[in-house]
């Protein structure tokens, strides 16, 4: 392996380091595990010193001196030495993981902007509060001074809101297996096609560019039950599950179920029969 290739392994690893430090920060953005951030934060840093003493060594490998910080240095390299094969590969990679690094660090600072936010409106409201305090009813119970405010209590346990809406056309195929009367178990498959896919929180819709695609054919397993009501009227309740990811996410492999983003659905249904 050239001595290029090796230094871009070495950056690879601490990259890759460095996005699962992201990834631990956001989820400890998103439950307000606010005391856990300085920790993250050290190691990032002392990440992001060894990064740019790589990077430097890098571009002197290459011939270009750390000062001019070329943006395109590494290309015009890999254009002028086409059989460096492993380099480039490798150098794909590492951009992928910058991108990853890019896309969860501006997250990130949307979350940790909104604590900030929201830590904000709370003491202002604390300071109102004590300008104005509370008053006593003849039950003795306190009553809101005139002009109060009520504070989500969301904001005050740090919660933040996140929704993702996905739309899909359905073609659910099942076979109904009558287990007595008027009941059926019904067994099949259900594939779908994403219309369109959002994903949004407090600040609104998400970039396209801070957002992984979601796939656009869903399969699902379905499992379900089918009441006859009346001579006419039937009543499914079902539920289905995806066999295949509706989003890939980075993480061991190996953990298939864990480290994928699935559909569940149950749905019911209700049919009435005409007689032709």
């Amino acid at each position: 392996m050239s001595t290029i290739a090796q230094l871009i392994e070495r950056e690879i690893a601490l990259i890759s380091r460095f996005v699962s430090l992201l990834q631990q920060e956001q989820d400890t953005l998103k439950h307000a595990r606010i005391a856990e951030l300085p920790a993250l934060t050290a190691e990032k840093s002392a990440l992001v010193e060894q990064l740019n003493t790589l990077e430097g060594e890098r571009l002197l490998a290459i011939g270009v001196t750390p000062n001019e910080r070329a943006p395109l240095a590494m290309e015009a390299w890999l254009k002028n030495n086409p059989g460096e094969r492993l380099v480039a590969e490798r150098w794909q990679k590492l951009l992928e993981l910058a991108r990853q690094a890019k896309n969860t660090h501006l997250i990130n600072a949307r979350l940790l902007d909104m604590h900030a936010r929201q830590t904000t409106e709370l003491l202002a409201a604390l300071t109102r509060q004590a300008e104005n305090p509370a008053l006593y009813g003849a039950s003795g119970q306190t009553m809101p001074a005139s002009g109060s405010r009520n504070i989500d209590s969301l904001a005050i346990e740090g919660q933040i809101k996140y929704i993702m809406r996905l739309n899909y056309v359905d073609l659910p195929v099942y076979l109904g297996i009558r287990t007595s009367e008027r009941i059926s178990l019904l067994l099949g498959i259900s594939p779908g096609y994403l219309l369109s896919g959002v994903e949004y929180n407090d600040y609104g819709k998400f970039p396209k560019e801070d957002t992984k695609p979601f796939n656009s054919v869903d399969v699902q397993a379905l499992l379900g039950f089918r009441f006859q009501m009346t001579r006419r009227i039937y009543v499914d309740l079902r539920g289905a599950y995806s066999v295949i990811p509706i989003r890939k996410q980075e993480g061991d492999p190996l953990w298939y179920w864990k480290s994928n983003q699935f559909n569940n659905l149950l749905s019911t249904t209700v049919i009435y029969r005409l007689d032709l």
